[in-house]
């Protein structure tokens, strides 16, 4: 059997068992049907994945392009195993710690919706069929939360709490404003409004009832259970530091020691970067002592934004000035554009300060750049722009957008999650935007080094949490100490690090090996090396791991010789 046949296979298979990505890539064969979060479920799920990695492992890897789907296929079902537990299911399942406000099932009906769109009348009537099926969907998720606490695995408290926020939130909100009915039709359809009147009816009828007993059994059956503030970090569960280190594998695609990562990230906070806030403050301030730069960032009324609309207005000018630049850059640009929109409130309470979505597959929607304007005054000024270039462009817009459009590269690459690559692309992208010239005035270079301090602090506080124990107040108060981000951010970004461990380390991670890849380049092709085209070398085969990213700047490095 072929790779090509075997990746596709297995991206067929995906797209059957997550309908609703399959929905949001633009994929439209399972628009009527919801994931299947049972253990039998997971079961088969994992006898599959087992199969076609043993198959996978027999091929022979023949010329460059399938040598490299080979390898990314063993990668991203060695992930998929060890989210299963491993291939022989002897390692919890990940979804039994899967309630939380950063990647619960809720989050299908609360986040997910506002970017589903059907094109075509029966797209349309699938998906009523779908979300009539939420009871069975929450329900199940429910049944593996309960198997997590009988496993001595509870979740963190905190999270819950988080999660019934969501939740009570979403009740509260009014019926006309349910998520269901953000959703998009076909183009001009007389079936419009009957349409939208049978997506009221169901969420009336049926999501909101469950998500009513989704949340009492949170707080009924987990709640009492779970995990407290100082008990927080993986490491405090049976068989935590070797759920973490799967964790982390599946997020930085890296086998690397925590306490090795946890002293890159504070080697970088003490040495280079200290020395760079300096600098800058210095110009800015007047002064060269960080602590006072952090404090006058925190506390200048002036460095902070007057409204949701500035917020949304200064995104969409710098995306603007990226545009009229971007191809001096790079040679490959994506088709789709990239539009700005606010979080919907009822997620803003829990939602992070920013996040990108994909453009759909069939081009019935584009790139979208989320920003959370819900307390604008609390929000730095000086940050708009960096967080625009790292989500949109040149960040993960050009990244999802090009890997989506390319030709002859299996679908699954496109898509892979492989959050290092795509994560470190956009924490590349802040600092590539200062060589592009980028940021309007001076004082937007404090944002492109805050939020690398932030992304910095990451690799010292979750590994803190997972592997030393930690506290969530000694997480709190490194980063108080070694970012200049406000108070309140800090406190909701440290309960994400609770939700989704690993995932944290993924930005500096995969940003660190794309610096240093293009530093090889650089060296080894003195004045031939092509900034174009090291982009394009980057973006250009999809979503891949750390290691497969090497392989193909050393081919690409090895070909200009």
């Amino acid at each position: 059997m072929s790779i090509g046949t075997l990746a596709e296979q297995y991206w067929t298979y995906l797209m059957s068992i997550a309908p609703s990505w399959a929905t949001l890539l633009g994929i439209h064969d399972h628009d009527a049907e919801i994931e299947d979060l049972s253990r039998e479920a997971e079961l088969d799920q994992r006898s599959r994945y087992a199969e076609l990695l043993r198959q996978t492992d027999q091929l022979t890897p023949g010329p460059h392009a399938d040598g490299v789907t080979v390898s990314m296929l063993r990668a991203e079902l060695d992930s998929r195993l060890r989210a299963l537990g491993g291939a022989d299911g002897d390692r919890p399942s990940h979804i039994l710690l899967g309630c939380n406000q950063m990647a619960g099932p809720q989050l299908l009906v609360l986040q997910a919706t506002a970017s589903m769109t059907f094109p075509e009348p029966q797209h349309a009537a699938a998906a009523v069929e779908r979300f009539a099926q939420t009871d069975r969907y929450l329900a199940q998720a429910i049944v593996r939360f309960r198997e997590g606490v009988d496993a001595g695995l509870p979740p963190v408290s905190r999270n819950l709490r988080h999660v019934l926020a969501q939740v009570d939130g979403y009740l509260r909100s009014p019926i006309d404003a349910d998520p269901l009915l953000t959703m998009s039709g076909p183009a001009d359809w007389d079936g419009e409004s009957a349409w939208r009147d049978e997506l009221r009816a169901v969420a009336s009828s049926v999501v909101r009832p469950a998500m009513q007993r989704y949340r009492d059994a949170i707080e009924a059956d987990l709640l009492t259970h779970g995990r407290d503030d100082e008990h927080a970090g993986l490491c405090w569960l049976e068989g935590g530091d070797g759920l973490y280190r799967d964790k982390v594998r599946i997020s930085t695609s890296l086998d690397i020691d925590p306490d090795e990562v946890h002293e890159i990230g504070r080697d970088y906070i003490d040495g280079p970067l200290a020395a760079e806030f300096s600098a800058l403050g210095d110009r800015l301030f007047s002064t060269t002592d960080v602590p006072q730069i952090f404090a006058r960032m925190r506390s200048d009324d002036d460095l902070r934004y007057q409204s949701g609309e500035q917020m949304i207005a200064d995104a969409e000018d710098a995306l603007h000035r990226a545009r009229a630049v971007i191809g001096r850059w790079f040679g490959r640009l994506p088709v789709a554009d990239c539009r700005v929109q606010p979080v919907p409130d009822f997620l803003a309470a829990s939602a992070p300060p920013a996040y990108y979505i994909q453009p759909a597959q069939d081009g019935s929607r584009g790139g979208t750049y989320f920003l959370n304007t819900r307390d604008a005054g609390a929000m730095f000024r000086f940050e708009g722009q960096a967080t625009a270039f790292h989500e949109a462009i040149p960040g993960h817009h050009l990244q999802l957008a090009i890997a989506g459009e390319l030709d002859g590269v299996p679908a699954f690459q496109q898509h892979s999650l492989q959050t290092a690559y795509a994560e470190g692309w956009g924490l590349y992208a802040e600092r590539l935007a200062h060589e592009m010239g980028l940021y309007g005035q001076e004082r937007d270079l404090l944002g492109m080094l805050a939020l690398d301090a932030f992304r910095a602090a990451r690799l010292v506080v979750d590994t803190g949490l997972h592997a030393k124990g930690w506290s969530r107040d000694q997480a709190i108060t490194y980063m108080r100490e070694h970012t200049p981000l406000p108070f309140d951010t800090i406190d909701v970004e440290v309960d994400r690090y609770l939700a989704i461990p690993g995932q944290a380390l993924s930005y500096k991670l995969g940003q660190l090996e794309i610096r240093r890849l293009r530093d090889q380049a650089e060296a080894a092709l003195d004045g031939g090396f092509d900034i174009r085209g090291f982009h394009d070398t980057v973006l250009g085969s999809g979503m891949v791991t750390l290691g497969v990213l090497g392989d193909l700047v050393e081919e690409w490095i090895a070909q200009l010789r």
